[in-house]
């Protein structure tokens, strides 16, 4: 038998086989079991995630013989013939190559026959956002009102390509990422069972690298084992294999860079490229970095990547101030947009690095002055020998225990020996005062006055939004909005997720939110407020939500619908941060004051 690859080997053939997709599972189980079978469904989400997976697996649990809580037995005679792709009553289309309006038509002809075998016939089409305005025309009538024994299952990486009317007459499931960890555990499942070792270190990269994407990461593996001549798959083998810069490289660059040492830096670059690394893989990784720096040092989480917890990456991080930060993504991400439609795009990258590293007048102007002073200092020096050294100016510990308390009458006093309470009586109050910011009444408004049309708007523009500040000071705040997801819409709010706790900290700083406030009613001509929420505190949220929904709806009841409060590890009241943070005032005056200064 003819090698199978890992990722059609491993698809599963059960809701309980998928990954990282348990809003969709429990939905369409939870609607197999009543019976409450739709006449048509939309998988929307990145590529790799499980959309042709599930509906393969609903298309046999809507006509398994021995259903079981939802779960289709794959034992009889229907779920083996599927499975197989004996049974023609699952037909599987392609939207991509067959997306004109004569493929269509035959399609309209031919559900009115009955099913061969199974109890209903369905139709898989994938990539639907392929199809032509006349095709998706053509399908209309026919997805509102199909004959019942068909189902459509339309699946797409681009929801907003599919129009509006085709998207009204089925039951959308957005498909999210899946996580690292869960990426993990899986290829360590299936490593077992092949046989196959590897480090943590290159199963970390492996999933790292697949974003999210369960296809492309066994597809890595598969490839990583076969490029390896070694008896276990390193990290070296998975960074040849998937072109990815190493994070001992990026911190190279980065620091030749901080450094103002341009020539280092595009030497690192060519040596890159000698080996084969790709001009658009480096820069985007380049970016990534530095944007994880910046989460890094203003959020204070850890990121689970590979090469993060060295101390050159902590160094790094500690030199690097925000608006350098800003400045050197703003520089990437420019050079990213211009080589798209260049032939010369190493030239790009070069010019990047070279204005990176460039100090500025104004540094360099310091430096020299710096430089000359540090001559004069020593001449001095040489001319004076003094007999003993200079006594130093005394600060007494009392003086700076007074000065505190007069600029923080508010603060109480610290007992030393309750520093251990004192610190977890801290932490409870972080995880109390969050609800400052995470106010659980904001989203309560949002979701009884949600509003789809708006939210459809909304989301059309996004993209827009985002370039519209590009070359002005707005662009970096604008930049931060890239990644999130608009999960729900009033009128005048807007709830986004992020996939990190962190960014969603970064994003409801006072300042930051502020002047994202400003873009988008600069863009949307109105005002619009917002909350940023991680992806996991959404779910949660939302189903409860749901689920009150569903118990007033039922009842008739028609009341304003109240949540829980907002809880979630890592989540902070950004509020009032200047006041968290912790100053120490007298280093300035060492700083200042050099040698000559001590603290009794």
């Amino acid at each position: 038998m003819s090698y199978k690859a890992l990722y059609r080997k491993y698809r599963p053939q059960s809701f309980e086989d998928v990954s990282d997709q348990n809003h969709i599972t429990r939905t369409l189980k939870n609607a197999l079991i009543e019976g409450h079978i739709s006449h048509a469904y939309l998988f929307s989400g990145p590529r790799g995630i499980g959309k042709t997976s599930i509906a393969k697996i609903f298309a046999k649990a809507v006509n398994c013989l021995d259903l079981k809580d939802g779960e289709p037995c794959n034992e009889c005679d229907v779920c083996k013939g599927i499975t197989s792709g004996s049974i023609s009553d699952v037909i599987e289309i392609d939207a991509a190559s067959n997306n004109g309006v004569d493929e269509i038509r035959e399609l309209r002809d031919k559900v009115k026959y009955l099913p061969s075998m199974c109890k209903y016939k369905v139709y898989i089409v994938d990539e639907v956002h392929m199809l032509t305005n006349q095709a998706f025309n053509a399908l209309l009538k026919t997805l509102e009102e199909p004959p019942k024994h068909v189902i459509f299952i339309l699946c797409t990486t681009e929801p907003q390509k599919v129009p509006p009317t085709i998207q009204s007459r089925c039951q959308r499931f957005d498909f999210h990422l899946i996580s690292q960890e869960e990426i993990v555990k899986r290829l360590r499942d299936i490593c077992s069972m092949e046989n196959i070792k590897a480090s943590d270190e290159a199963l970390n990269l492996m999933a790292e690298v697949s974003e999210g994407g369960m296809r492309d990461a066994l597809s890595l593996l598969d490839q990583s084992e076969s490029y390896s001549t070694n008896e276990i798959i390193s990290l070296d083998d998975v960074l040849q294999v998937s072109g990815k810069l190493s994070s001992d490289t990026m911190i190279k660059i980065a620091t030749a860079i901080v450094q103002h040492d341009s020539l280092r830096s595009i030497t690192l670059l060519d040596s890159l490229v000698k080996i084969g690394k790709e001009i658009p893989k480096i820069l985007y990784g380049l970016i990534v970095f530095f944007k994880d720096i910046l989460v890094i040092k203003n959020v204070g989480i850890t990121i689970n990547k590979v090469g993060y917890d060295s101390i050159e990456f902590k160094e790094l991080s500690l030199k690097l101030s925000n608006s350098k930060l800003y400045e050197y993504i703003e520089i990437l991400t420019d050079t990213q947009n211009e080589m798209r439609y260049s032939q010369n795009q190493r030239l790009y990258l070069e010019l990047a690095f070279i204005k990176m590293a460039d100090p500025g007048e104004e540094v360099r102007s310091f430096v020299e002055q710096k430089e000359k002073l540090a001559e004069d200092n020593q001449k001095v020096k040489e001319e004076i020998k003094p007999v003993k050294e200079p006594e130093k100016i005394a600060v007494k510990e009392e003086i700076v225990k007074e000065k505190i308390k007069e600029e923080k009458p508010e603060e109480e006093p610290v007992n030393e020996k309750d520093d251990d309470i004192e610190e977890e009586n801290i932490e409870e109050e972080e995880e109390k005062d969050s609800s400052l910011t995470y106010d659980i009444h904001f989203v309560e408004n949002v979701l009884n006055n949600a509003s789809k049309t708006f939210k459809e708007a909304v989301l059309e523009k996004w993209p827009e939004m985002i370039k519209s500040t590009r070359g002005t000071a707005s662009h970096k705040f604008a930049l931060m909005m890239e990644d999130a997801k608009v999960e729900a819409a009033s009128k005048d709010s807007l709830i986004i997720t992020f996939d990190e706790v962190g960014y969603c900290n970064l994003i409801m700083k006072k300042q930051n939110r502020e002047s994202i406030k400003k873009i988008l009613k600069a863009f949307y001509q109105t005002s619009l407020n917002f909350m940023a929420l991680p992806y996991p505190l959404w779910q949660t949220v939302s189903d409860e939500f749901v689920k009150k929904y569903r118990a007033n709806y039922n009842s008739g009841n028609k009341d304003f619908i109240t949540l829980s409060p907002l809880s979630y590890p890592g989540l902070r009241n950004m509020e009032n941060e200047e006041e968290n943070k912790k100053e120490d005032k007298y280093k300035n005056l060492i700083d200042t004051f050099g040698d000559i200064l001590s603290i009794k």
